[in-house]
């Protein structure tokens, strides 16, 4: 079994996700107290959240290096996933939307200052916002702390028609499955 086959076994571990899906109702609970205290922005008070699927994972192993860049013991299945949860920046994900564009930058402001109150959450202090197609995107990786363990999470802060249009890009330029020679027409469409 390859290392990264065996990562991902660990990972899919329904107990082990059981634990994760936890930390992500512990968390939208935080996010959802910023949500609804919020009265100067029109943001939807529905939170969009998900656990990294292992086919992502997989993927994003592979593609990131991790295994190389995190040097995962893969002796146990506790380290696996220690090292997962510790360092895995976009293990749980979150997405905050509001109306207006020119909100996202705002929010996400007051939202970081927010997050940096909590005792157990510690936000990157240097977010890289531009993404590989150019474009800014407001997110924030950050680490729930629980005792000895972390979580790590991303909370991203998009408009709605922002949002829509990064779902289409992601699927179609982004997470393409093989080479496809009309790539540069299709960003180009996009756009």
């Amino acid at each position: 079994m390859s290392k990264i086959d065996k990562i991902v076994e660990v990972y899919s571990n329904k107990s082990f996700q059981k634990i994760i899906q936890q930390k992500l109702d512990e968390i939208e609970s935080i996010l959802n107290e910023f949500v609804q205290n919020e009265s100067n922005f029109k943001i939807s008070k529905k939170i969009v959240s998900r656990i990294k699927d292992k086919d992502s994972l997989r993927e994003k192993l592979s593609r990131k290096n991790y295994i190389e860049d995190w040097q995962i013991d893969t002796s146990s299945d506790k380290n696996i996933q220690v090292s997962i949860c510790k360092q895995l920046p976009d293990l749980i994900g979150f997405r905050i939307n509001c109306y207006f564009k020119n909100e996202e930058k705002p929010i996400w402001q007051k939202l970081n200052g927010y997050l940096r109150e909590k005792e157990n959450i510690e936000v990157e202090e240097n977010p890289n916002i531009i993404q590989k197609n150019g474009h800014k995107i407001y997110k924030t990786a950050c680490k729930y702390k629980e005792m000895s363990n972390i979580f790590s999470f991303e909370v991203q802060v998009k408009s709605m028609l922002h949002d829509i249009w990064g779902e289409v890009e992601h699927h179609i330029v982004y997470k393409k499955k093989s080479y496809d020679s009309r790539e540069n027409l299709k960003t180009s469409i996009i756009e």
